[in-house]
């Protein structure tokens, strides 16, 4: 972003074109008039920008491809691997202290004991969506420091841009009320 920011925010043969009219912005032009609106533009980019590189370098993979528990299963659970189906299990064992409590409940759930070959397969195939889904909720909790300076960087950059976009819209508000 501060490349672009360079290359073209602060372009002065750009900011020409991004000029509005001095009735729209109730005063005339001067040299700085759209700096203001620039800076709050490039800003608002910037920690947008980084907000963008946060999640992607520190998100997990399964986090950022599916938006629930539900779509991970569904998506994921047809084509995992029995090695894979194994990792999941040793990660939770390994993990956050509320994954591995609720792994130990679940294994100590009590359960009936399966008269058919099916429905052991059945109480497998269960048991794991259960884990699946455990898995998936104790990779979305991981990194809360990060996740706040996420959610922070995106509010504070959708912030800045909004605030050029507010006066704009009020100035437009105010010259189409003052003709009518």
């Amino acid at each position: 972003m501060p490349l672009v920011g360079y290359l073209i925010l602060f372009n002065e043969k750009l900011q020409d074109y991004l000029r509005i009219s001095s009735e729209l912005l109730g005063h005339a032009h001067s040299e700085t008039s759209g700096l203001p609106r620039l800076l709050f533009i490039y800003f608002g980019l910037c920690f947008i920008a980084f907000a963008s590189a946060l999640f992607n370098w520190f998100s997990p993979f399964q986090t950022k491809r599916y938006a629930s528990a539900e779509e991970y299963i569904a998506g994921d659970e047809p084509y995992l691997a029995f090695h894979t189906q194994g990792s999941i299990e040793r990660e939770l064992e390994t993990g956050d202290a509320e994954a591995r409590g609720l792994l130990n409940d679940l294994n100590a759930i009590q359960r009936p004991t399966p008269q058919t070959l099916e429905e052991i397969r059945h109480q497998g195939a269960e048991s794991f969506r259960v884990k699946m889904q455990l898995y998936f909720e104790m990779l979305d909790r991981s990194n809360p420091i990060v996740r706040w300076l996420i959610i922070l960087s995106y509010t504070v950059g959708f912030l800045s841009l909004s605030v050029p976009a507010i006066r704009v819209f009020a100035r437009v508000c105010a010259l189409l009320f003052s003709l009518l």
